[in-house]
Order: structure tokens, then C-alpha cells, then sequence
């Protein structure tokens, strides 16, 4: 009788356990959405959403020239197959620890990030994840295949823009990238 009565008192302690467990495992596995779906795995990047609350706009030309990327590998995230980016992405591409900087306009400003994984060019050719000050961006491909052709071809995406306030809001777009983009 005092074993069950020992065992019965642990029960709260051991339920509060498995509750902090699970809760710290689905903080991590909200990090890993954006790698799992460059591996393959898109159910996260199913459907694109409006972004009345917080929205990133497109980048022209002449503001882009005001703000310089290094590196000699470059992809842009666009709405329409050839059209004005609403993120850029530069990194040198045989760098093993370079890590890409990026480029989003939040709030009629352009603000910069980079990267959350080194790799040069194959850590941003099929998508990536990037950070800034106030925004978490991820880019995975939605199809395999190219929506052109041509040396850069652009391939259907969607990036999941987090920001802490707001939450989290998908657009549906063309990642395309290459060599001096």
C-alpha cells in the first residue's frame, strides 16, 4: 500500500514532465519546417495567405543599387516569373562557411539579414532560411521542375514570413537563382 501511495504522488510531477518535454520538442520542430520542406517534405508551404497585418514589398532596381550584397552567387524571390524581387539573396558560391545576406523591404524600409546555415550556394540553390532583427524568412521550392527555361531558371516557391507580433504569412511565388544574379 505505501508503494501505490509512493508511485500515486509522483503522478503530477511525472505528468508536468511530459508536458514540458512535448512543449520544448514542438518549439524545435517549428525551426526544422523550413529545412524538412527544402528536403522534400512541403506540407508546411501548402497554401499562400494575405499579409494585411505585416507585407514585404517589392524592391526596385535603383534601391537595390543602394544596398550591396557580397558575393558572386545571387537568388531572388518574385511574385511573378520575371518581375521585381520581394527578397534577394547573395552568398559566394564555392565557400563552404559563407553564410548568404539577404535583402526584404518591411515597412517601406529594406532591411538585412542572413542566412541561418553556412554552405555557399548550396545552402540557398533550393531555398533556405534567413533572419533579420524582426523577421524570420523561409524559402522552400514547391515543385521540382523549373517554371522556365533558360540558365536561371525560375522554380514555383513559397517563402513563410514569421514576424513575433503578427505570426507567420505565406506567399506563393518563382525562386530563382545563379551565378552574378
Amino acid at each position: 500500500m505505501a508503494l501505490m501511495t509512493r508511485n500515486a504522488s509522483l503522478l503530477p510531477t511525472m505528468r508536468l514532465a511530459l508536458l514540458l518535454g512535448s512543449a520544448l520538442a514542438l518549439a524545435g520542430c517549428q525551426r526544422d519546417a523550413a529545412s524538412q520542406a527544402q528536403s522534400g517534405n512541403t506540407d508546411i508551404f501548402t497554401s499562400a495567405s494575405q499579409m494585411d497585418e505585416f507585407a514585404l514589398q517589392v524592391m526596385t532596381e535603383d534601391e537595390l543599387a543602394d544596398h550591396d550584397l557580397a558575393g558572386d552567387y545571387g537568388c531572388a524571390f518574385s511574385i511573378e516569373q520575371i518581375g521585381e524581387p520581394l527578397m534577394v539573396a547573395r552568398v559566394f558560391a564555392d565557400s563552404p562557411d559563407s553564410r548568404a545576406e539577404m535583402l526584404v523591404k518591411y515597412g517601406e524600409s529594406i532591411t538585412r539579414g542572413f542566412a541561418t546555415e553556412a554552405g555557399g550556394s548550396d545552402a540557398i540553390a533550393k531555398g533556405g532560411s534567413f533572419d533579420t532583427a524582426g523577421l524570420m524568412v523561409d524559402v522552400a521550392l514547391t515543385e521540382e521542375e523549373p517554371a522556365g527555361r533558360g540558365e536561371s531558371p525560375p522554380y514555383p516557391a513559397m517563402i513563410r514570413v514569421t514576424q513575433p507580433v503578427y505570426g507567420e504569412a505565406f506567399i506563393e511565388g518563382f525562386w530563382t537563382c545563379g551565378a552574378n544574379f
